[in-house]
């Protein structure tokens, strides 16, 4: 296994569910972990195991849809635990539900705010510091609703289709840096 000390990740949504597990797989493996999250209480338990773990974990509350929330937190992880090398963009929701022409669009408009938005600004504010050092892996929670057509979730439907061309289009503007940009679902 190669060695992964120095490695900083970033994890959002990382308070529970799929988040925090891999938050605290990461740490297990040696790779300080930023635990991003907008509820305080869920990631300081998880930074909490981590380091309980002897792993190094460091709980960020975070609005991932608000620019200068997402600028401030990359610059306290950097400052805090070193250059990011790993990013999980793994915040999302899924409460938008309801046929197209009846549901909020506020609410279905906030959807695509947390779910795909997050994503372009989290990896936004790391991408420069991965280029310049030409190393660097962020991976994009999709869905496999990005696949299909959703009668009453088409927020979730629409951003999980967005993640992957948003994932597509930003590995191909990467070409050659030593950087790359994944989706999984």
């Amino acid at each position: 296994m190669r060695d992964l000390a120095g490695e900083v990740a970033i994890v959002t949504g990382a308070g529970r569910g799929i988040g925090r597990a891999v938050g605290l797989t990461l740490a297990a493996a040696g790779i300080r972990v930023a635990f991003v999250s907008r509820t305080a209480s869920e990631i300081t338990g998880a930074a909490a195991e981590a380091n309980g773990a002897g792993g190094v974990g460091l709980a960020v509350t975070t609005d991932v849809s608000a620019r200068a929330s997402v600028e401030a937190m990359v610059a306290r992880v950097e400052a805090e635990l070193g250059p990011v090398t790993f990013v999980v963009n793994n915040a999302g929701v899924h409460q938008a539900l309801g046929l197209p022409w009846e549901i909020d669009p506020d609410e279905w408009w906030r959807e695509i705010e947390i779910n795909l938005k997050s994503a372009f600004l989290v990896s936004r504010y790391v991408l420069p510091g991965m280029v310049q050092r030409g190393k660097g892996r962020l991976v994009n929670v999709a869905s496999g609703a990005a696949f299909d057509p959703r009668t009453v979730s088409s927020a979730y439907a629409t951003s999980k289709a967005g993640m992957l061309r948003l994932t597509d289009s930003t590995e191909l503007a990467l070409a050659g840096t030593g950087v790359h940009v994944f989706a999984i679902h």
